[in-house]
């Protein structure tokens, strides 16, 4: 899955990567299954554990994580949401059939995870102090049917601790 940051004049800051999934490769050549197999299981963790390694086609609203947002992202750690962490899942998007376009999944994604915000954290994005995030389908991604979009939030000044639901921040 490909990372995109939503960018505004308030975000000048926040910087733009992309994020390709090896995910699929690695499922087939384990004999996991394929990515459509993990979609939407939301794994949770046990209270005050951390889940580690755990893929992002298996992360759901409410799941809380860390990861080292580079080039590639494969998997994050789940982490307690009680706990410190640095990103919270807030919204699952689907995305429309139709032809791949990057351009068109950024520009849909970005809006709809700015509008998603108000509702789970309670406060419009653009009043918040939080920053958001998103993970989108790379074109590999789409041709095997994935069409999720995973918006998450962030505290560019602190990591998180309890959930963003509901906090007005």
């Amino acid at each position: 899955m490909r990372r995109i940051v939503a960018t505004g004049s308030r975000r000048s800051a926040v910087r733009a990567a992309r994020l390709a999934a090896v995910g699929l490769t690695a499922l087939a050549l384990s004999g996991c299954g394929s990515a459509a197999d993990l979609l939407h299981t939301g794994a949770t963790p046990t209270p005050g554990v951390t889940a580690t390694g755990t893929s992002v086609y298996d992360l759901a609203v409410g799941d809380c994580f860390d990861a080292e947002l580079g080039s590639v992202l494969a998997s994050v750690d789940l982490e307690d949401c009680a706990g410190a962490h640095r990103y919270e899942v807030y919204a699952s998007l689907l995305e429309p059939d139709g032809d791949f376009s990057a351009t068109a999944i950024r520009q849909d994604a970005e809006a709809r995870c700015a509008a998603a915000f108000a509702d789970f954290v309670g406060v419009r994005y653009e009043d918040s102090r939080l920053v958001i995030d998103y993970l989108a389908p790379t074109g590999t991604d789409w041709t095997a049917g994935n069409r999720d979009v995973l918006c998450f939030l962030s505290d560019p000044g602190a990591l998180l601790t309890g959930s963003a639901a509901g906090t007005a921040q």
